[in-house]
């Protein structure tokens, strides 16, 4: 069964995927590499649009202040589960970053189509399966 990087469509749905990874990893790292998880966005155009690796259109994001940043260096998004070392960012905020730095969590969206149910898994150290 094949999943993808979760799609965050609204404010909602952000909250509760932020829930969702806080409730599985329990613990607040002080606002690090810790405190990210990967969601299912990137660029391919230097920051000008953005797309859900679903492939449906970007129409909700959540940036922490100053985001996105670093055209053509940063182009897959994370989202903060804690309040960022330097209180720049805050829960459920979007940051860019490089699509090769390594984060410990990746939520993933899977369909259990057959059934018509979407789930939700926060993954350590895994990445989605196709």
């Amino acid at each position: 069964m094949s999943s993808l990087l979760v799609r965050v469509t609204n404010k909602d749905l952000n909250t509760k995927i932020n829930f969702l990874e806080l409730s599985t990893n329990n613990t607040y790292h002080g606002g690090t590499w810790e405190d990210q998880t990967w969601i299912g966005a990137s660029t391919k155009d230097d920051e000008k649009s953005w797309q859900w690796t679903d492939g449906t259109p970007f129409d909700y994001s959540h940036w922490e202040p100053g985001e996105p940043s670093s055209p053509g260096i940063e182009n897959c998004i994370q989202i903060w589960t804690a309040k960022e070392s330097d209180g720049r960012a805050s829960a459920g905020e979007f940051n860019d970053e490089r699509c090769q730095q390594i984060l410990p969590y990746f939520i993933c969206k899977k369909c259990l189509c057959k059934i018509k149910i979407i789930i939700w898994i926060v993954l350590k150290n895994v990445l989605c399966q196709k």
